[in-house]
């Protein structure tokens, strides 16, 4: 491990700070929140096509299978195809879908000697489709046309009168049922749609609370501390020891409140942030720190001026990393560099292993921990004589739901006098 360090210094070529930037949409909020209701509208809308295109399929199959005679003329062919096609066509566009099933009842009406057979179901579907729709007003339209072609075809085939009033009645109160059928699911549908705008109105207004009490505490706070490290060091007989540690302070704070007022503004902002950009919850949430290969040479050097040997070596090309898992990765690095100089045992070596695969980013960070009664546990929070611990503590716990987040795993284990962080990323989701 002689050269892990000459290894690590090879690999922090200077590098522009990438910074952190909030995607906002063009169109601000409004354009934005009207994007993700379009986005919510279309995937309802391919559900409704996929199960229009089931039913008429299934119509067609069962048309031909339980009523073969139906392929018998091809008038009646014809006719059964154009009904089943209509339910197929209902679920994504429902006007047409309910104006092919009108040709259907017209070429029966105007053709003599055809009859509908089992695809006169279609009617009743592609009622129930327009209207879970929302295109109530097509159906007020289409039923007394499919009133009327009903009407014709069993008077040509009604035995008396008092036969063709029961057929008609049974047909109405059909159509009844699908249209509540139709109805129910319209009305679900509404009110998913007002529970999903009920629940983005709830997590916002939860973001902005937390960003309030973040500005009012946390980040007043580090702003306090950074102006009394600034006081300090310009008093008149500082020690330029106590100047140094005072200037380390001040920069830190000043980077955690950096830090702190770019979560704000994510957390202010996340309504207007580009919707395709959405999804990836990690990336939207992530803060874009130092290249990886900094972090870590930043890191070691902490680790050292804490009175640490440090034995490191970084296998791989870090900058190739994606930008969210080096951004993860660079956290990973600092929490686990932090622990260690708040947990290990000065007396023993501390090793940082990085490899950079073809599919993943590994890393391992292993120190000793003091002996028992040294205090560990009051520190840590965590068990002595485990070789697999359940994280707990509040830094590692975020860690580990960073790496999840990306698909990655994030272990920590104790074995004999050794405390071990295993971390694997994927490159790739």
């Amino acid at each position: 491990m002689e050269r892990a360090a000459e290894v690590v210094e090879r690999i922090s070529p200077k590098r522009s700070h990438s910074g952190s930037a909030v995607r906002v949409a063009s169109d601000g909020a409004a354009g934005a929140a009207d994007d993700v209701a379009e986005r919510a509208q279309r995937s309802r809308d391919r559900l409704r096509a996929f199960v229009g295109l089931s039913l008429g399929a299934t119509l067609l199959v069962l048309t031909l299978f339980l009523a073969p005679r139906t392929l018998e003329s091809w008038p009646n062919a014809a006719v059964a195809v154009t009904a089943c096609f209509a339910v197929a066509l209902s679920g994504r566009y429902p006007v047409a879908g309910a104006c092919v099933e009108a040709v259907a009842f017209a070429m029966v009406w105007l053709t003599p000697d055809i009859t509908i057979s089992l695809s006169s179901m279609s009617m009743f579907l592609v009622t129930s489709m327009v209207i879970w729709s929302g295109r109530r007003a097509v159906i007020f339209v289409a039923t007394p046309w499919y009133l009327a072609s009903v009407v014709a075809v069993n008077a040509t085939s009604a035995a008396d009168q008092e036969e063709l009033v029961k057929g008609t009645l049974v047909w109405l109160a059909f159509e009844m049922i699908f249209v509540l059928i139709g109805e129910l699911l319209l009305r679900q549908r509404m009110a998913n749609v007002k529970l999903e705008e009920r629940r983005r109105a709830e997590l916002a207004a939860q973001r902005r609370a937390i960003a309030r009490e973040l500005h009012d505490t946390a980040v007043y706070s580090a702003t306090m501390v950074v102006m009394r490290a600034e006081a300090a060091k310009l008093r008149k007989g500082v020690d330029p020891q106590l100047a140094e540690d005072l200037e380390f302070i001040a920069r830190t704070g000043r980077a955690a409140t950096a830090d702190l007022r770019h979560m704000l503004e994510l957390l202010r902002a996340t309504d207007s942030l580009d919707p395709a950009f959405e999804a990836d919850v990690a990336t939207r949430f992530t803060i874009r720190d130092k290249p990886p290969a900094e972090a870590i040479d930043e890191q070691i050097g902490k680790v050292k001026a804490a009175g640490l040997k440090v034995q490191a070596a970084v296998d791989g090309d870090l900058s190739r990393l994606p930008e969210v898992v080096a951004a993860t990765f660079s956290r990973i690095v600092t929490e686990a560099c932090s622990n260690i100089v708040k947990h290990a045992d000065r007396r023993g070596p501390v090793t940082i292993m990085v490899e950079v695969g073809a599919y993943a980013v590994d890393a391992i960070f292993i120190n000793i921990v003091p002996s028992p009664g040294d205090g560990l546990d009051a520190l840590s929070g965590f068990p002595t004589d485990r070789s697999d611990v359940k994280v707990k503590h509040f830094g590692l716990a975020g860690q580990q739901e960073r790496v999840e987040a990306l698909g990655g795993v994030i272990r920590v284990s104790q074995v004999s006098d050794r405390w071990i962080v295993r971390v694997s990323i994927p490159l790739h989701g």
